[in-house]
């Protein structure tokens, strides 16, 4: 008992004697850094040259290097760079500080103690980019261009061939702005060099910001020579430039190009898409036709131009396109969608006997391709629309469906034969085939293709006379799509519908006479029964909607001029209706794409946002105006 006793007392002693030790070890810590960061905080530097710390031990470079950092990394810069000093006194090749104390010295505007510096390390390393490059840097700070260049130029004396070395000296003079002296360093350097190439992009960007028209546009035509992937970046760069200046300036330039790079289709092609731009098709085609035949003549160019001079309803010129490609040794995709093109292109121009004669050929001479298919549907669709023959139009219709169940053109094929059975009076299969599309098993689910025949079928409703089943119908639409075009007119209907005496009346029934014969493709009829139903019943609440359709059918059969004139009646007849903004709209298109008046059809968008601020379309007439303007800019 006695010996277990001594043993828990020395125990109970040790363990006293380790905390107590424990103690002083945390206590004379704290009391060494609390006298060292005195003597930092008192103590000059200078002191410290002796080489030894407050201790009596030697510090060594990397210690005095990490107590410079510590000083700069605390915005101590004048002590930091007393530090970096006394590093290169005891070792004059010490890299951190010799990288270390130019930066120090320029923050501290000290320039001539960075030029001393960096001179006598040129001396030991005179062929050292890093140390010249850093000179340079500090005679233009200092506003020494002179004595850069002389660094500059010793740098390309001794690494003549060097891109890296030329990138670097150029970027150093844009860094301060002196342009014309990296302009030089790259076309000497190119020269030395002997690859004409080189330095492209590079210069043809200082040229940019110079304004000089000619010297980068033949820099970006170079670049693209070189990287011919990078056509679109080109086309943009070239874009912008033009819009800098007066555009005949950058034709000149074009020209210029063309005529030093004349084998190159890259080039040619830029210089069309600048004519495309700029409102000048003839121009574009001949630049697209060069460009096409350095291709091999296989038509890739010539379809290109025509697709874009079709978007910007350069419908002749696209036309000349499309016939040239049919007469070439293009390849047998390219000739199709050729043929179709073309048929589009006449169509658009109200030319339909042509374009069913196109489209036929596409037919005959493609089968069994999705441009056949596109053929298939229109030769239906102008059965239906121009020669009015529902009948041999449906036929069509069906053997589209049946040659290829799973065209892209099978939803709209569905609807239209729906509008054949209304065309040859047959209501009672028109409602048939819109619940077809309805039906879960056409697999047509987007809410776009449902809201269309929900609202036909409502259609249908007004014209069996079955007024309470259209309005029920109407509602539906409006409430449950209201993200639909359809929603807009199906609940101007149902607000015809719920203002109208009950069973409709004479009124109603007359609105909805003509419109049926608008739905059954007869233009002239239902023209006549618009206009006798604004004669007949002046005060309609359906009378905006009456000129908007005339308006509507006046476009249709290719009078525009009448067209416009009856958008223009709404407006001011009904300056408070909904439907104005959709009028002045039409008057805009018409001026753009049947009379091909830009300058008109600027006037007319703007006025939709002006008139009409809040229209939910304004954002994207915002970006129409601005295509047109630039794409079509005044002429003086």
């Amino acid at each position: 008992m006695r010996i277990g006793c001594t043993m828990n007392k020395n125990n109970k002693v040790q363990s006293t004697k380790r905390k107590v030790q424990s103690m002083l070890s945390f206590t004379r810590f704290f009391m060494l850094l609390g006298c060292q960061m005195f003597f930092l905080a008192y103590f000059p530097l200078t002191l410290q040259a002796d080489q030894r710390s407050i201790f009596g031990q030697r510090t060594t470079p990397a210690q005095d290097i990490n107590q410079a950092r510590l000083l700069e990394e605390m915005g101590q810069l004048e002590r930091a760079a007393a530090q970096y000093e006394m590093v290169l006194r005891k070792s004059p090749l010490n890299a951190p500080a010799l990288n270390a104390l130019p930066r120090l010295y320029i923050n501290l505007q000290q320039y001539d103690k960075a030029i001393g510096l960096l001179e006598n390390q040129i001396e030991r390393t005179p062929r050292s980019i890093v140390f010249r490059r850093s000179l340079a840097d500090v005679f233009l700070r200092a506003g020494r261009l002179d004595k850069a260049r002389e660094q500059c130029a010793a740098l390309i004396e001794i690494y003549p061939k060097d891109e890296s070395v030329i990138r670097l000296i150029a970027a150093l003079y844009v860094t301060y702005a002196h342009y014309h002296e990296a302009v030089q360093a790259y076309v000497e350097g190119r020269r030395t060099i002997g690859n004409p190439g080189v330095f492209a992009l590079p210069l043809a960007d200082i040229y940019t910001t110079l304004v000089d028209v000619p010297n980068a546009t033949a820099e970006y035509a170079r670049w693209l020579t070189i990287q011919p992937r990078q056509f679109p970046v080109v086309d943009d760069r070239i874009d912008q430039l033009t819009g800098l200046m007066d555009p005949k300036l950058m034709e000149k330039a074009l020209r210029g190009t063309t005529s030093e790079h004349a084998n190159n289709k890259e080039v040619h092609k830029l210089f069309g898409n600048f004519y495309l731009r700029h409102n000048q098709p003839v121009e574009a085609l001949e630049q697209y036709r060069k460009a096409d035949r350095l291709d091999g003549s296989r038509g890739v160019y010539l379809l290109e131009f025509a697709t874009w001079a079709m978007r910007e309803t350069h419908h002749e010129e696209a036309i000349s396109a499309y016939k040239d490609l049919m007469n070439t040794a293009s390849a047998q995709l390219i000739k199709s969608r050729a043929s179709v093109g073309l048929a589009e292109a006449y169509r658009f121009l109200g030319r339909r006997d042509e374009a069913m004669t196109a489209y036929q050929q596409t037919l005959s001479q493609y089968p069994r391709t999705a441009q056949s298919e596109e053929a298939m549907f229109h030769i239906a669709d102008l059965h239906l629309t121009y020669l009015h023959d529902p009948s041999k139009a449906l036929i069509a219709f069906r053997t589209l469906l049946a040659v290829a169940p799973e065209s892209s053109f099978r939803a709209e094929a569905m609807f239209r034969m729906a509008e054949c059975h209304l065309s040859r009076g047959s209501i009672r299969d028109a409602i048939t085939q819109y619940n077809r599309i309805l039906d879960p098993s056409s697999k047509l689910a987007d809410p776009h293709v449902l809201a269309r025949a929900k609202f036909h079928l409502a259609e249908m409703d007004l014209f069996r006379g079955e007024l309470d089943s259209a309005l029920e119908k109407f509602n539906e639409v409006a409430d449950g799509f209201t993200g639909s075009a359809y929603a807009n007119d199906a609940l101007q209907w149902s607000i015809f519908l719920s203002e109208s005496p009950r069973g409709g009346g004479d009124t109603v029934k007359a609105f909805i006479n003509a419109h049926l014969l608008k739905r059954q493709y007869k233009p002239d009829n239902s023209l006549d029964a618009y206009k006798q139903f604004l004669s007949d019943h002046a005060n309609s609440p359906m009378g905006d909607l009456a000129i908007l359709e005339i308006g509507v059918l006046l476009d249709e059969m290719q009078k525009p001029h009448e067209a416009i004139a009856a958008f223009r009646d709404l407006i001011d007849r009904y300056p408070e209706s909904r439907l104005g903004v959709k009028a002045q709209h039409h008057i805009a298109e018409l001026y753009e794409h049947r009379l091909m008046d830009i300058p008109q059809a600027i006037t007319e968008y703007e006025t939709i946002l002006i008139n009409y601020p809040d229209h939910f379309k304004n954002d994207a007439i915002r970006r129409r105006v601005r295509d047109l303007t630039l794409n079509h800019p005044p002429q003086p």
